[in-house]
């Protein structure tokens, strides 16, 4: 029983702490000391409703997941070509510095709440993580031991969101200069254009183009 438990969370922090959309947003929020514990919150939520319906809910069904597939790459890739767009035009053109006192570094509430679900739900990685992958694991795991896999990766999410909150706290007085913010974000750049191109190349790959 310990033995899945412990597979499941495992399973949930070798996905997640890879650094990824998601961790990136967080890092940004945390640094930036916007709702970062709220953004955190977001997407523990996010992961206890995908991982539910990936582990629970998907290995009982026959699903054709092309169309799903196709569905997501589509949809991931001009999201993830954006990002990195913006990213690297906020590295070489903006001049941002980090002020931990000054409203103005700050986003609304209802901003942070919506970016955090967009980076949540239209993550083509965490779908294809979350429904694919973990329902491919959990159709290997007994149905009435799935429930403990799920929760196991719950736990895992729960402990990878609180730390990245935390530590995301603790680096922002390094970001009092511009150079910093610049770094971060053209790094930023490199990450999202990087899983950009995986995702083109996953979905190449996956229906034999390639």
């Amino acid at each position: 029983m310990l033995t899945i438990y412990l597979k499941g969370m495992w399973f949930c922090l070798a996905l997640i702490a890879a650094i990824g959309l998601q961790n990136t947003h967080i890092l940004k929020m945390g640094i930036k000391k916007n709702h970062v514990f709220i953004c955190c919150l977001i997407c523990i939520i996010g992961d206890v409703i995908l991982f539910a319906s990936g582990i629970l809910l998907i290995p009982n069904l026959t699903i054709n997941f092309d169309i799903i597939i196709k569905i997501l790459v589509i949809v991931g890739a001009l999201f993830l070509g954006y990002y990195s767009y913006d990213a690297f035009y906020s590295a070489f053109k903006k001049n941002e510095t980090l002020n931990i006192d000054n409203l103005s570094d700050k986003i609304s509430l209802k901003k942070a709440v919506l970016t955090t679900l967009a980076v949540t739900f239209l993550n083509p990685h965490a779908m294809i993580d979350t429904q694919i992958v973990a329902s491919s694991i959990a159709t290997s795991i007994d149905s009435q031991h799935r429930i403990l896999f799920y929760l196991g990766t719950i736990s895992g999410s729960f402990i990878w969101f609180t730390s990245l909150g935390i530590g995301a706290k603790l680096l922002s007085p390094l970001f009092k200069k511009p150079i910093t913010w610049k770094i971060l974000d053209f790094l930023i750049g490199i990450i999202m254009l990087f899983l950009c191109i995986s995702l083109i190349i996953f979905f190449l790959q996956y229906f034999k183009y390639i």
